[in-house]
């Protein structure tokens, strides 16, 4: 695991620089209404701790600096790679079974797999069964059954990477456990607090301690059952009826024994703190906690087709499909409230010595004087969706050169309004092909193996389940704890004329095959138009909502596809296969009926809400930023006040403590697309005497992505500064965002809706990953015998062994730095047929 890259916080110097020198600037007011310390509780870093017991004055300046210049030369990273990691391992096991008899073919494979992930305490084991059977019962009959069933139990009990500052340690030289606060100060505790009195006279934390002493377990049952019948009517002419059921069971338990941090300090504030008398009251027992949730899903799907395959006068051929489907899919959610008091060898449980809390004389309070209502209810989630669809096709082919096809269906769901015109949605296509290299005027020409044009035009539908049709009303599962009474919330305001979004597509393309497949390939030219997509709707406030999701915009996709590959025979014991594939796609907004009111919609926070950069005659996927504007004095010549600025295409600028104004097409930059329009993959595979080797290389360019920004983090608790601290302190402030100039900022706290997206920030997404290779030996057939196998393959696989990155950071951009890189993988295998 690339730590660096999971981590890119500065360097330890580098984080103790900027938390020292920026004690007491920029959000001071965090800390200045604790300067009584008796009313301070609050966690934080361990130089923050320092800097704070030096400004209440128990440790002096000097003893500060000592103990602060011991934590320069650390680093927990190894720490952390020792204690909390561990290198990912797959082990997997597959038996496969094949019978057949002049009636029946059955095959039974079975799979075991233990996989160890990258945090200690985090692995999985699997095992699945899977039988299928055909068997021909009479001359007009054909039965068919595929059942398989598969268990998941996989443990995540492992901490991952803890929010401790670099110099803070896991374990001390000797190996014992390091003790830090984490939402509390200890040093506020041990003087200020009873300790003896609370259930737990120990408040610190560590995430060596915390993962040992939990256990996260989750299992998974999934069962699939297929039974079918084939009817023989008449040469050509088959009836199929099927019938599906699926079920996945999920049950998640996550249990804490009494020695975590999470049930310590959870109990301890809990309880309730007279600072007067110093009497502590617990409101929770005193022992671990339980919390379990289950949910299952449960599909059946009745398929009946009618199929029809025939040749007449060995010119005219007829392929005709018909059928109906329905699909029923239930979803159910149980979550039941957290056990506390919980013993896992006992099965004991703990009783709440005063109640869940409410109001008058049911109220409670925690440790420091705050209201308490302690969660004891069960949860319950029910949710069903049901399809049923229609389906017919037709084709005809004249002498293997001309074919004309067409299919149509309508479908229906419970999600769409009840309205018939709106509910059941036909739709349909049409094609054709011709078969150039079967003409008369092709067959001597020798170098054309094939060679075929063809064309498609049609619709299809989707169903867009974030709306309903009907309003909807989330109801309380209890009763308002002030009010005693039902409470809810209007979830969908309705939407009586909700339908299916619909897709006009068509496609025009071409296969060939030339020199007896050396020389093979194919390309499409097509054009998707979108209508009746969900969107958000601007609306006026009186009607009680600024916006709503309707059926009212479109979108258009145009695109085209190449493939093109070779097959070459080099030798007897040699050969090689490749293929090329390049695509293009590139979509435009057609139609919206929703204006961003300022560019801050169509920037802010679109990594969780996609929808909000969307605008009328532009890329769906539109990377919008403001663009620096250098800094500019809010203040007067004689008291300055600088501030960052984002410029607006008029040459307005405006500062980062409010809102940005004016047309927001005037102050958002487009940057480029976030999807790559420029997709690429080659295939090749090399085969010399006995040894097999193939790889696949894909690629993507011709878009953006957001890159790291300095993320000028608050003084308080572990907000630490990340890689880009340098860059800062030593840039132009004309050309990147400074730290502040202004030491007590009371507007600081907004700049977070602006430095994230500069437009310097954006770096090109192109580039290239080796995907996967593939090296297999074949043992030779004469060996295999003598051991009495039919054959013996010896293979290595390696995945992601490298990738190519276009942009100045060497950023992965579809793994951004802050998460698990992309990391190779090796398989090593044996397989062997009897």
């Amino acid at each position: 695991m690339d730590l660096d890259y999971l981590l890119p916080y500065a360097s330890t110097n580098d984080v103790i620089d900027y938390e020292v020198n920026n004690w007491g600037k920029f959000d001071w007011s965090v800390w200045s209404d604790s300067h009584e310390e008796s009313q301070y509780a609050g966690g934080m870093s361990t130089v923050y701790n320092l800097l704070n017991e030096n400004r209440l004055g128990h440790i002096s300046k000097e003893q500060m600096n000592a103990e602060i210049d011991k934590l320069r030369g650390l680093n927990n990273k190894g720490q952390i790679k020792k204690y909390l990691l561990q290198n990912p391992i797959v082990h997997q096991e597959n038996l496969a079974i094949n019978i057949a008899t002049d009636r029946s073919y059955n095959t039974l494979s079975a799979l075991y797999q233990n996989d160890r992930q990258h945090y200690k305490h985090n692995d999985a084991n699997k095992y699945m069964v899977n039988f299928r059977n055909r068997t021909h019962m009479f001359k007009w009959l054909d039965f068919n059954f595929n059942g398989s069933y598969t268990y998941n139990k996989a443990e995540t009990s492992g901490y991952g990477i803890p929010g401790l500052s670099p110099y803070e340690m896991l374990v001390d030289e000797n190996g014992q456990l390091n003790r830090y606060m984490n939402q509390v100060s200890l040093a506020y505790v041990d003087r200020h607090v009873p300790k003896g009195k609370f259930p737990y006279e120990d408040w610190s934390y560590n995430p060596i301690e915390e993962q040992d002493n939990r256990e996260f377990l989750t299992t998974t049952a999934t069962a699939r059952i297929q039974a079918g019948l084939t009817f023989k009517i008449w040469d050509g002419l088959t009836i199929d009826s099927r019938v599906q059921y699926e079920m996945i069971d999920r049950q998640a338990r996550k249990y804490y024994n009494e020695n975590t941090y999470t049930v310590r300090n959870t109990v301890n504030q809990a309880a309730t703190w007279d600072k007067k008398t110093q009497e502590v009251t617990p409101n929770l027992p005193a022992g671990g906690f339980l919390d379990q949730q289950r949910e299952r899903y449960d599909v059946v799907t009745i398929r009946n087709q009618l199929n029809f395959n025939h040749t007449f006068a060995e010119k005219h051929a007829i392929a005709f499909v018909a059928g109906l489907e329905t699909i029923d899919r239930r979803y159910q959610q149980f979550v039941y409230p957290r056990t506390y008091g919980y013993d896992d060898k006992t099965l004991s449980v703990g009783r709440l010595p005063n109640g869940p809390g409410g109001s008058g004389i049911y109220k409670l309070t925690n440790w420091q004087g705050s209201n308490l209502n302690i969660e004891y209810l069960n949860s319950f989630k029910y949710e069903t969706d049901r399809y049923f669809s229609a389906f017919g096709n037709l084709s005809y082919t004249y002498d293997d050169r001309y074919t004309v096809s067409g299919s149509i269906r309508t479908d229906a769901s419970n999600l769409i309004t009840d309205d018939p015109k709106y509910r059941y949605a036909p739709f349909w296509s049409v094609g054709g092909s011709w078969q150039i290299g079967n003409e008369l005027f092709m067959q001597n020409v020798d170098w054309v193996n094939s060679l075929s044009l063809r064309a498609t035009f049609g619709y299809n539908g989707n169903v867009d389940k974030s709306t309903s049709f009907k309003p909807l009303v989330n109801v309380g599962a209890s009763n308002d704890i002030i009010t005693n009474e039902p409470y809810g919330n209007l979830s969908s305001f309705g939407n009586p004329t909700l339908r299916w979004e619909k897709t006009g597509t068509w496609d025009i393309g071409m296969d060939f095959n030339l020199f007896r497949g050396k020389l093979f390939g194919k390309i499409d030219v097509y054009k998707k138009h979108s209508e009746d997509l969900i969107a958000k709707v601007t609306l006026p406030q009186t009607q009680g909502s600024s916006s709503m999701k309707l059926n009212n915009a479109e979108l258009v996709n145009k695109g085209v596809e190449f493939e093109v590959g070779s097959a070459l025979r080099i030798s007897r014991n040699v050969s090689w296969t490749g293929t090329l594939m390049l695509s293009y796609n590139k979509n435009r907004i057609l139609k919206l009926q929703q204006k961003p009111t300022s560019a801050s919609t169509l920037v802010y926070d679109t990594d969780r809400y996609p929808d909000q950069r969307w605008m009328e005659g532009y890329n769906m996927t539109t990377l919008w930023m403001y663009k620096y504007g250098g800094m500019m004095n809010v203040g007067t010549e004689s008291s300055p006040d600088w501030q960052p600025t984002i410029l607006h295409k008029s040459g307005l600028r405006e500062t980062f403590q409010r809102w940005n104004t004016g047309d927001p097409l005037d102050n958002a930059y487009d940057m480029g697309t976030l999807i790559a329009p420029w997709q690429m993959a080659f295939t090749t595979a090399f085969k010399v005497y006995d040894f097999d080797i193939s790889l696949i290389l894909t690629g993507k360019f011709g878009h953006v992505f957001k890159g790291q920004s300095f993320n000028y983090p608050s003084i308080q608790g572990r907000m630490l500064p990340n890689e880009k601290y340098r860059e800062v302190i030593n840039g132009d402030p004309e050309k990147i965002v400074p730290m502040p100039t202004k030491e007590n900022d009371d507007r600081l706290y907004f700049w977070d809706r602006f430095f994230p997206y500069m437009d310097y920030l954006v770096e090109n997404a192109g580039h290239i990953r080796l995907q996967e290779l593939n090296v297999s030996y074949n043992v030779p057939m004469k060996a295999v015998r003598k051991i009495g196998l039919r054959s013996l393959q010896v293979y290595l696989q390696c995945n992601n062994p490298f990738s190519i990155y276009f942009n100045k950071e060497n950023e992965d951009p579809e793994f951004r730095k802050g998460s698990l890189r992309l990391q190779p993988s090796y398989t090593v295998g044996i397989k062997c047929k009897f």
